[in-house]
């Protein structure tokens, strides 16, 4: 079992210790993958754990994937996405299921950008709006910004 560095860390969201350890697992898996190092991967969850400590920044899980949202402006919700398991048309139905769930929170728009081609292929097959640009980041790396219109 993972632990996190703080022990006096809240469980994210109030959820329970078994869909805790499966956050903690799903973001394990995915981000040991993404940074070549479960060490790297750790120090990310940990940080998380701290971010998740500000309201404005929630952890939502659904099956095996788990969304990073962090409200950024009144209506505007930015997300990250790290899924475990989950082919694209799993995590295209899983992108619908959270517009609807922001929607019904009063969000009026949703972002998220990566540096990854294949989020075009799930943007696709979730059949909604996505409206994506091009953005250079400070890291000089290029990245396509995906944003959702929800009202």
């Amino acid at each position: 079992m993972l632990e996190l560095q703080d022990p006096n860390t809240p469980l994210p969201n109030s959820l329970d210790k078994k869909e805790t350890q499966e956050v903690i697992d799903i973001m394990l898996e995915f981000l040991t993958k993404q940074t070549g190092s479960r060490r790297r991967a750790v120090q990310y969850i940990n940080g998380i754990a701290q971010l998740i400590k500000n309201p404005a920044a929630k952890l939502i899980h659904m099956d095996n994937v788990v969304f990073l949202t962090l409200v950024k402006d009144k209506g505007v919700v930015e997300f990250h996405t790290m899924a475990a398991k989950e082919n694209s048309i799993g995590l295209a139905d899983k992108l619908r299921k959270l517009a609807d769930l922001m929607r019904s929170m009063g969000a009026t728009k949703m972002y998220s950008y990566t540096d990854e081609s294949k989020y075009r292929a799930v943007a696709k097959r979730s059949k909604l709006p996505w409206v994506i640009t091009e953005q250079q980041g400070i890291d000089g790396k290029k990245y396509s910004v995906y944003t959702l219109e929800l009202a």
